[in-house]
C-alpha cells in the first residue's frame, strides 16, 4: 500500500476479495466518490452478472468515448474523460460518453443546434430546451409555441409523438412503436395500429371466435397473427369472447370462426344459433315447429330445459293442452292430444275423425263420440 498525491491506492489480488460497489464516476472537475465498504463472503448458487472471460459479450463492446468492463463480478460503464478526442460521429467526448462535434461542447448555440450545446447534429435537448422539430428533444416532443419559442417538452399521449413512435407512459418520452408480437396495452403502441390481445396485432382481430396470442387462445401459430378459434380445440374450448362476440354468456364458436348462440340463448333469427334453430325465443335444438311443442320454459313450463325441444302434454303446462296456432295452423278451436300432436277441439269444424282430438268427425263438426 503506497500514497501518491492526495490519493490512496490499494494493491490487491482481485480475484481473492470480493470488494463492495465502487465510488461514483468522477465529475468533470470533481472527485470521484468514496468507494463502498468491502462486502461479505459471496454466497453459493448465485451467479455473477458477468466474468473476466466473458465481458465483451456480456456488458457489451467498448464505445467511442465508453469502456465496458467486468469489475467484481458486474458490468460497469466508463465514460471517458470530457474533451478525449473520439472519431465515432464527431471529434471529442461529451459528459455524457457521446463522440460529438467541437461545436456541441462550446457553450453558444451554433451550427445546426437548436439550444446550446444540444439538438441539430448534437445529443438531444433537455425538456424546457429551445427546438425546432421533434428530433431535437430527448423526450422527441418539441411542442409548438411562436416561431421563436418551440420548446422540448413530456409528452402527454401519443398524439404528441411522430407517426411511428408513441408515448411512453413511464419516461413521458416518444419512443419507437412496437413490432408486430410484442406486448402491448393500445394500438398507438404499434407499427401494426392495432393491439388485441395484449400483443401487436395484424388486425383489429375483434370478431368473437379471433385471437391473436397465445396466451388468449393455444391455437394461435404466431403471436400478433390473428386466427379464428375452431370449435374442437383450443384454451377457450370453443367459447366465443363474450368482449368481442357480444352474443351473451350462452354462445359458442362454429366450424367456420363465427361466434353463435349455443342451445338456450335467446334469439331472434335463426342464424343468430349455432344449431341454426331460433324457436320460442331462444335457440333450440331442432326447429321445434309442430303445434305442441315447446322450446322454452316461458312458452311451456313443461319443457325441462331451455334449448331442447318438448311436445306438449294435454293435461298441463303453460298452454294447457292447446296447440300454438302460430306452428299448428289448424285453427282457433284446437288441442293437444296425449302424443302431442295438434288435434281439432270439440265443435271445431273437421272432414275426418283424424282432424280431431276426440277422433270422431260427425256431420263435419269433431263430436265427443
Amino acid at each position: 500500500m503506497f500514497f501518491i498525491g492526495c490519493e490512496l491506492i490499494a494493491t490487491v489480488e482481485r480475484d481473492l476479495i470480493r470488494t463492495g460497489n465502487g465510488g461514483s464516476t468522477p465529475g468533470v472537475g470533481g472527485h470521484a466518490g468514496g468507494g463502498g465498504d468491502g462486502g461479505d463472503g459471496g454466497h453459493g448458487g448465485v451467479a455473477p452478472e458477468c466474468t473476466l472471460a466473458n465481458a465483451s459479450t456480456t456488458c457489451g463492446s467498448d464505445a467511442a468515448c465508453a469502456s465496458h468492463d467486468c469489475v467484481a463480478g458486474s458490468c460497469v460503464v466508463t465514460n471517458k474523460a470530457v474533451g478525449a478526442p473520439c472519431s465515432d460521429g464527431g471529434v471529442v467526448c461529451n459528459a455524457a460518453g457521446n463522440c460529438v462535434d467541437a461545436h456541441c461542447m462550446d457553450a453558444v448555440v451554433d451550427a445546426d443546434e437548436s439550444d446550446v450545446d444540444c439538438g441539430g447534429s448534437c445529443p438531444a435537448c433537455a425538456n424546457d430546451k429551445t427546438c425546432a422539430k421533434d428530433g431535437d428533444c430527448a423526450s422527441g416532443n418539441c411542442a409548438s409555441g411562436d416561431p421563436n419559442t418551440s420548446t422540448c417538452k413530456p409528452c402527454a399521449a401519443s398524439n404528441d409523438c411522430p407517426s411511428n413512435r408513441y408515448c411512453d407512459a413511464t419516461t413521458k418520452a416518444c419512443v419507437n412503436d412496437k413490432a408486430q408480437g410484442v406486448a402491448c396495452a393500445d394500438g398507438a403502441e404499434c407499427v401494426t395500429a392495432s393491439c388485441a390481445d395484449g400483443v401487436c396485432c395484424d388486425t383489429a382481430c375483434d370478431a368473437g371466435c379471433s385471437a391473436c396470442s397465445k396466451a388468449k387462445d393455444a391455437d394461435v401459430d404466431v403471436d400478433g397473427t390473428c386466427k379464428a378459434k375452431v370449435v374442437t380445440s383450443g384454451q377457450d374450448a370453443g367459447a366465443c369472447d363474450d368482449t368481442k362476440g357480444n352474443c351473451g354468456a350462452k354462445c359458442t364458436c362454429d366450424a367456420g370462426g363465427a361466434c353463435k348462440r349455443s342451445l338456450g340463448a335467446t334469439c331472434t333469427l335463426n342464424t343468430d344459433c349455432s344449431s341454426t334453430f331460433c324457436a320460442d325465443g331462444v335457440c333450440c335444438d331442432t326447429a321445434c315447429d309442430a303445434g305442441c311443442s315447446a322450446c322454452s320454459k316461458a312458452k311451456d313450463a313443461d319443457v325441462d330445459v331451455d334449448g331442447t325441444c318438448k311436445a306438449t302434454v294435454v293435461t298441463s303446462g303453460q298452454d294447457a293442452g292447446a296447440c300454438d296456432d302460430t306452428q299448428g295452423g289448424c285453427g282457433a278451436k284446437c288441442s293437444c292430444d296425449a302424443l302431442g300432436g295438434c288435434k281439432r277441439a270439440l265443435g271445431a269444424a273437421c272432414a275426418a275423425g283424424a282432424e280431431c282430438s276426440s277422433g270422431f268427425c260427425t256431420t263435419n263438426v269433431c263430436a265427443a263420440s
